[in-house]
C-alpha cells in the first residue's frame, strides 16, 4: 500500500493531487477495458497477491468497511445500462421521498461495496455520471461522535436496524460528502 493511501475493508483509497473529490475507481475482480464508464474514470484489475488475506489494519475512526459509493447521474437509465454492460446487476430500486424532491436510488453490489446510483426519477439531462460520496460502516457509531469528530447527530438509516451520522466535511476541508453507518443488523 502506498504512503498516500488508506485501506478500509477490502478497499484501498488513494489520495492524489489537489483535484478534490473522487477522481476514479478500480474494480478488482471484474474484467473490462479501462475507460470512462458513462463519465466515471474506470480501471479494471486484480487484488494484489496476498493483500486481502492479511485483513485490513484497524482504522483510527473505527471504520470497518466502505458500505457504499454514491454516483449521481443526470440520466439514471443510461448509467444503469453502462454498469450492467460491465456485469453489475441491479439489485434494488426505490424512490426516496424524504428529501425536498423525489430521488431515484438504484443499487448494485460489487463484492463488499454497494454502488448507489442517484438521480431524478422523472427528469433526464445531459452530461456524465459523477462520483458523489462515500459511506463507511463503523464499529461504534456513538463513540465516533464522542471522540469529537465533526459528525452530525445520530439518525435512523434507510436500512432497518441501522443508524447514520453525516460528516461536516467543510469543517475538515474534505470535498466529498461522507456518511458513517452502524454495522448491518444481524
Amino acid at each position: 500500500m502506498a504512503d498516500n493511501s488508506s485501506r478500509v475493508g477490502t478497499v484501498e483509497l488513494r489520495f492524489e493531487g489537489d483535484q478534490g473529490g473522487v477522481t476514479g475507481w478500480t474494480l478488482a475482480g471484474a474484467s473490462g477495458v479501462d475507460r470512462e464508464l458513462d463519465g466515471l474514470p474506470t480501471t479494471f484489475g486484480d487484488f494484489p497477491d496476498g493483500e486481502m488475506a492479511e485483513g485490513p489494519p484497524a482504522h483510527p475512526n473505527g471504520a470497518t468497511a466502505i458500505d457504499h459509493v454514491v454516483i449521481q447521474s443526470p440520466d439514471v437509465e443510461r448509467t444503469v445500462a453502462a454498469l450492467e454492460e460491465i456485469g453489475l446487476a441491479e439489485r434494488r430500486r426505490r424512490v426516496a421521498t424524504e428529501h425536498s424532491s423525489p430521488l431515484l436510488q438504484v443499487f448494485f453490489r460489487t463484492g463488499e461495496v454497494i454502488v448507489e446510483l442517484i438521480g431524478s426519477p422523472s427528469k433526464v439531462g445531459d452530461g456524465p455520471a459523477e462520483f458523489f460520496g462515500l459511506a463507511f460502516t463503523v464499529a461504534d457509531l456513538e463513540a465516533l461522535g464522542a471522540a469529537g469528530e465533526p459528525v452530525g447527530e445520530m439518525k435512523p438509516a434507510i436500512q432497518p436496524g441501522r443508524s447514520r451520522r453525516s460528516v461536516r466535511t467543510a469543517d475538515i476541508g474534505v470535498s466529498v460528502p461522507l456518511l458513517f453507518l452502524s454495522p448491518q443488523a444481524a
